[in-house]
């Protein structure tokens, strides 16, 4: 990985290289083990390495990654390993810094301030405990990175749905960034202030609750009053047969 010296790394196993092989990826006998991990995975998701950008943010938190790590898997990579080592300010500035992605107009401000920038933000929500409680709980899950949040859809078309823009934490961070430059307009349909934002996928959630809700009190009910007239019919019968 990056961060050390590869030529102290475990080189890649020949199960490895033999694996990649068939997944039809030239590579070098030479290559470190974490390499050929991270040429697998990009195989098997489709995935291409990601750019310097991605390597930057991976340093800046100290985080190890290849040359051939996905931006996925840098992203991910920075959430559990701050979770993990509970670096909580460091997942919190990381948390504020995706928040403002999301909600900044990126034609206004195509290239973000620099990460430090968004330190005091983070450490004046680490004072609300629902906040800390409400972001480890989100950082807690496996696979999340705090990439994407509500649904966005992919350059093949593809609909996913991100991290929720309903919890304490994307609620409490929109908040304080919505002064920022570029976090005034619409970011992807909504506004800055997530107070006043619900995701579609939210919603559609909060509603198919409700009428799964209505469906099994409606079942209960149409069972309860059959036993009733079950029961009061095995009575009238019992009359007439004894």
């Amino acid at each position: 990985m990056q961060n050390f010296n590869l030529s102290n790394a475990d080189p890649a196993t020949e199960r490895q290289l033999d694996y990649l092989r068939k997944l039809g990826v030239e590579v070098s006998d030479e290559i470190a083990k974490a390499e050929a991990s991270d040429l697998i995975d990009n195989a098997l998701e489709k995935r291409e390495p990601g750019g310097e950008r991605d390597f930057a943010l991976a340093r800046a938190f100290d985080v190890p990654y290849t040359r051939f790590s996905s931006k996925k898997s840098v992203f991910t990579s920075i959430v559990s390993t701050l979770y993990r080592q509970d670096r909580t300010e460091d997942l919190a500035l990381w948390y504020v810094y995706r928040v403002y992605r999301d909600i900044v107009d990126r034609r206004k401000v195509p290239t973000p301030p620099a990460l430090e920038a968004f330190r005091p933000i983070a450490q004046d929500l680490l004072l609300d405990e629902k906040f800390v409680s409400s972001l480890k709980k989100a950082a807690s899950r496996d696979g999340v990175d705090f990439r994407w949040f509500g649904e966005y859809t992919t350059t093949d078309g593809w609909v996913h749905t991100g991290e929720s823009r309903r919890t304490h934490a994307y609620i409490a961070a929109s908040a304080r960034l919505r002064d920022m430059e570029g976090c005034g307009g619409p970011r992807r349909k909504h506004v800055a202030d997530a107070r006043q934002s619900i995701d579609k996928t939210d919603q559609a959630a909060l509603g198919g609750g409700f009428v799964e809700w209505i469906k099994k009190a409606a079942l209960y009910v149409f069972t309860f009053v059959m036993s009733i007239i079950v029961i009061f019919a095995l009575i009238v019968l019992s009359k007439y047969l004894f």
